[in-house]
């Protein structure tokens, strides 16, 4: 009767995901196990299924050290019994090993399911559900060792069986296309991920349950790679409504919820909704740690993706610590060269290169591409990003040569993937731009950042921020090389585009609007040109009223063309500023003083900034010099 029971009941869909009936069923199975024992059933070797079924119960309900007591009890009733090749020892190692992947060792769960294998191609052949279950078991081992290649091989050949053999395997089928598109995913192929996905959901979708386990699983998958292929909106609505489900079905502290949670937190950062995105990822971080252990990667993972929205918001000294604690957990529980580790290390580089320790960031970044490209390869995905982040560190130190060397082999190695990232090859492209500008290179400069624009447009529709963002940089390099005219229709042209976004628009445009200004004002030769540079410094001035040097020059340029009312106008704006306020107080009235007065409030500004006793000192005689 019990054994009826657990073939029609699957523990870890409880309707509800109320704690207290996990726990009711948890001390119900215990209670029955206890009293169970070889001499109270007739068939002993039976007691092992039934023991086996209590485990497996126990596992999906989280509770792996008790599920492993009935798992030993049965492995105990097999010795006396010299029992080695009774069918059921397959599956009692498979459930053995789920027990060693909650705790997160996935070391120990290989181990165990190389012995169990073989024994279930010997008992039960290639195509049954047993051998095909530990088999799946086996590609989560060796994708939790970062072991992808033997991963995706045996995924690949698990999809190649069940397939084909129609609805008699059609769940099997479905749950390899889930592990086949979620290693996909892992090694950076959003596009084949992506289709993977979309066939799993397909194929369940056809067994009538919206709430069924591997549905929701493939349906939060499914999400991931839709952000990785840049269909964030389309991403978060899917995964707010999987969201939903799993704590419906799960309930709110499940390891399935937990992973829905980071991948939503996910879709939200690629949509910009920052604050969001860290509010989800701070919830995902007290769950993980409320139901796994403190080096369990789960709470590894949940920990390492807080650091880094800290670090989208610019918060290094808040993700730097968190980050470091990230790796030494990792360090603990996995090998050094495991790709959530290098991962780790790699974001923990990218933190300190931004708070300045430039020095450190190079020493961290180079020890993660040379041990990058030993456990991937020298032209992988995860080896390229790293050596353009140590290429960064180079350009920010001033070594553009050896800069420039890195970010060549970057494209170089970008090029040759089968299936392009569109999102890291502009980053590429704009990175190596930059750097070809910065040694004067400005044709090589312009004919990078316009592959960059082409690719832009190619990810998203025009008029995008992102696409405006790259044709002004085109216009800055442009403008640079000595076509000016060129570079400033294309700048005006993005201007516009970025006040047409509005309020997100707003920040870019006053960068576009300070660019255009200082380019204005350095090709100001004649009378005639000072109109169009006071427009452009007004536009600056809007976007930035609380920024010292647009005030200024607009004070200057105002004061050449001697028009009194626009003047007076912008001598009661710079008045916004604490220290331009001292200058317009002088300058009201009295423009045949302007430049002194600018000079002032310049020297103002060094002595109100200044900590150097000796800078204030020599600001102030200069004052009463120019006085």
């Amino acid at each position: 009767l019990l054994l009826d029971i657990f073939n029609r009941i699957d523990p870890a869909r409880i309707r509800g995901g109320a704690e207290r009936l996990d726990q009711a069923l948890e001390s119900g199975l215990l209670e029955v196990a206890s009293q169970l024992s070889p001499a109270a059933i007739r068939q002993p070797l039976r007691l092992v299924d039934l023991k086996n079924h209590v485990g497996r119960a126990l596992a999906n309900l989280g509770n792996a050290r008790a599920a492993r007591t009935q798992l030993d009890a049965a492995r105990a009733i097999l010795r006396p019994a010299k029992v080695h090749r009774h069918p059921a020892i397959p599956a009692l190692l498979n459930t053995l090993a789920f027990t060693h992947s909650l705790d997160g060792h996935p070391d120990k769960v290989l181990g165990i399911l190389q012995e169990a294998l073989p024994l279930s191609l010997e008992l039960h052949g290639k195509d049954s559900p047993q051998t095909l279950a530990i088999q799946l078991r086996l590609f989560e081992a060796y994708r939790d060792l970062g072991h992808f290649d033997l991963a995706l091989a045996l995924v690949e050949q698990v999809v190649a069986i069940t397939k084909p053999a129609g609805p008699r395997l059609q769940r099997q089928a479905s749950t390899a296309l889930l592990q086949l598109g979620t290693v996909h995913l892992l090694m950076g192929h959003p596009e084949a991920s992506l289709r993977f996905l979309q066939e799993a959901q397909d194929l369940l979708a056809t067994l009538g349950d919206p709430d069924d386990t591997v549905l929701l699983a493939t349906r939060s998958n499914l999400g991931a790679a839709l952000t990785d292929n840049d269909r964030a909106p389309e991403a978060a609505a899917l995964l707010e409504d999987t969201l939903q489900r799993n704590t419906r079905v799960f309930g709110p502290s499940h390891v399935t919820t937990l992973r829905c949670m980071i991948n939503l937190s996910a879709a939200r950062k690629a949509s910009g909704d920052l604050p969001a995105a860290l509010a989800l990822a701070e919830e995902a971080l007290r769950v993980a740690r409320s139901i796994r252990k403190d080096d369990h990667p789960d709470v590894i993972t949940a920990l390492a993706n807080v650091a880094n929205l800290h670090l989208d918001l610019n918060r290094t000294e808040v993700a730097i610590p968190m980050l470091e604690e990230a790796l030494r957990l990792s360090h603990a529980t996995r090998r050094q060269d495991h790709p959530e580790t290098l991962g780790i290390s790699r974001m923990l580089g990218s933190a300190i290169l931004m708070s300045g320790d430039l020095t450190r960031a190079k020493n961290v970044l180079t020890d993660v591409v040379t041990r990058m490209a030993k456990a991937f390869g020298e032209e992988s995905p995860e080896t390229t990003d790293t050596m353009s982040e140590l290429a960064m560190a180079y350009q920010m130190t001033g070594n553009f040569p050896e800069a420039d060397r890195l970010q060549q082999r970057v494209l170089a190695m970008g090029r040759k993937w089968n299936e392009p990232n569109l999102r890291k090859m502009i980053a590429y492209l704009h990175n190596a731009a930059l750097t070809r500008g910065r040694l004067g290179q400005w044709d090589d400069a312009i004919a990078l950042q316009e592959e960059c624009v082409q690719l832009n447009r190619k990810r998203f529709p025009a008029g995008h921020r992102d696409v405006l963002v790259a044709e002004a940089t085109l216009g800055q390099f442009q403008c640079a090389a000595g076509h000016v005219a060129q570079g400033l229709a294309r700048l005006e042209k993005v201007l516009e585009g970025q006040r047409a976004l509005g309020e997100p628009g707003k920040p870019q445009a006053a960068v576009t609007a300070r660019n255009i200004a200082v380019i204005r004002l350095d090709q100001a030769v004649s009378a005639s040109a000072w109109p169009a540079v006071a427009e452009a410094l007004l536009a600056w001035t809007e976007a930035r009223p609380d920024e010292f040097w647009p005030w200024c020059q607009l004070l200057v340029v105002e004061s050449h063309l001697g028009r009194a009312e626009a003047f007076q106008r912008v001598v009661l704006g710079a008045a916004r500023d604490r220290v331009v306020a001292r200058a317009a107080q002088h300058a009201v009235g009295a423009r045949a003083r302007l430049h002194r007065v600018v000079a002032l409030a310049r020297i103002d500004r060094v002595r109100a900034v200044a900590r150097d006793h000796h800078v204030v000192a020599r600001a102030r005689d200069d004052r009463v010099r120019l006085r």
